[in-house]
């Protein structure tokens, strides 16, 4: 009966030495974001939701670099997952909503909504392309 507790007596130190060896690291992140839920993309980034400033956050933990997208007015977001394809997806629940992000896909999208803009001249609202310029700076695209 005591061998037992030797064993459960020698395993318990080996057990916090190897807990002592943990590391905690802190990734800044910007101010006013309130980051809530947190998800790792495998071999990828570690997203975020940055419930106070309505944004989706991209962690590069390799570099500690943060890239922010915007989710919209109202947007409240609270949690997050990395779905099946890859790509964070996100409940914004003071939209009412579930969205996927890809700003990948948004900046490939931008030379065609700016050609589409472009056949307006003119008559096009500046609001309009005060918005694409918005976006633009957003997603790191130099506004013109």
């Amino acid at each position: 009966m005591r061998m037992p507790a030797l064993v459960l007596i020698s395993v318990i130190p080996i057990a916090l030495a190897g807990a002592a060896a943990a590391e905690t690291r802190y990734f800044d992140v910007a101010g006013g974001s309130g980051p809530h839920d947190v998800a790792a993309a495998p071999g990828g980034p570690v997203y975020y939701t940055g419930q106070r400033n309505g944004t989706l956050g991209i962690l590069d933990v390799a570099s500690g670099k943060v890239e922010e997208v915007k989710l919209g007015a109202r947007s409240a977001p609270h949690g997050v997952i990395v779905g099946p394809d890859g790509a964070p997806w996100v409940t914004a629940g003071g939209l009412n909503a579930v969205l996927r992000v890809d700003p990948e896909e948004w900046r490939a999208e931008i030379p065609a909504v700016t050609e589409w803009f472009d056949k307006f001249g003119d008559k096009l609202p500046g609001v309009l392309w005060a918005e694409l310029d918005a976006l633009k700076a957003r997603l790191g695209i130099a506004v013109e």
